[in-house]
């Protein structure tokens, strides 16, 4: 068992009918924060998590724990997912989120995480470290297409500027830019 425990209760008096459907709210407590979020449009993200949280709440169970979560990590969960009608990555949260959608296999919630990163204002190699973590194909191909042929002068100006090696980068990021143990850089 974690360090954490996060009880969710399932709050009866904020379900409501809207339009033609019936909306499944849920109520996070989740000290010192507390959240209504929709179910069903949670459980449309993908993975275990979410669908888990509203199968339980359909069989009648009125909590759920959670307790391989922190606390704050269920907050930035929440902000990105619920918050404010789809999911919204920032610079303060796509690294919390590429994590929790990576564990929990929230394959839109990556995706988004993805779209977010092609787009960032970051160092290329970090681009390219991320798409070889986290096995996102369109942004190692966004990526790789703006470093074009220099990407090994580039990623030896990258680990330079961080005072990294060579062993320090991801192996699939070396495999796909054809460098090998046997590797040797003359300056």
């Amino acid at each position: 068992m974690s360090q954490y425990t996060t009880v969710i209760r399932s709050n009866t008096k904020r379900r409501k009918a809207e339009g033609n459907f019936e909306m499944l709210t849920l109520e996070l407590e989740c000290p010192p924060y507390n959240f209504h979020v929709d179910l069903r449009v949670l459980a449309e993200l993908g993975g275990p998590l979410f669908t888990s949280w509203k199968v339980k709440q359909e069989a009648g169970v009125d909590f759920v724990e959670v307790t391989d979560m922190s606390p704050e990590d269920v907050k930035v969960l929440i902000h990105a997912t619920a918050r404010f009608g789809s999911i919204v990555i920032h610079k303060d949260n796509y690294l919390v989120m590429s994590i929790l959608a990576s564990q929990y296999r929230m394959l839109t919630v990556l995706r988004e995480v993805e779209s977010y990163l092609i787009a960032a204002n970051m160092p290329l190699m970090r681009k390219l470290e991320f798409a070889a973590e986290l096995r996102m194909a369109r942004l190692y191909d966004a990526t790789m297409r703006e470093i074009g042929p220099n990407a090994v002068e580039e990623l030896h100006r990258y680990l330079r500027d961080n005072g990294d090696r060579l062993q320090d980068v991801h192996w699939m990021l070396r495999s796909a830019l054809g460098l090998n143990n046997d590797y040797v850089c003359i300056p």
